[in-house]
């Protein structure tokens, strides 16, 4: 029927095409290191050199130390 939005194997609506942000070539190559199983702080470092700067985010290095804190923080102790 027309209108009906499209829908992928979970039931949910397929989203529109969009520009990737970030040159593709570099979105490629994060997704290949992703399926070929590199680890995950070199992909942290892949994402980060494309869009760090722009989200403001923390490097991976630093992310990684956060998250470690946090994970170890209070949860499952005692």
């Amino acid at each position: 029927m027309a209108g009906e939005a499209k829908l992928d194997l979970f039931g949910f609506p397929l989203a529109e095409p969009r520009e990737l942000p970030g040159d593709a070539d570099q979105v490629r190559e994060i997704y290949d290191a992703m399926g070929s199983g590199e680890p995950m702080r070199e992909i942290m470092e892949m994402f980060y050199a494309l869009h760090g700067r722009e989200y403001g985010l923390r490097p991976p290095v630093a992310e990684l130390r956060h998250a470690r804190r946090v994970a170890g923080g209070g949860i499952g102790r005692g």
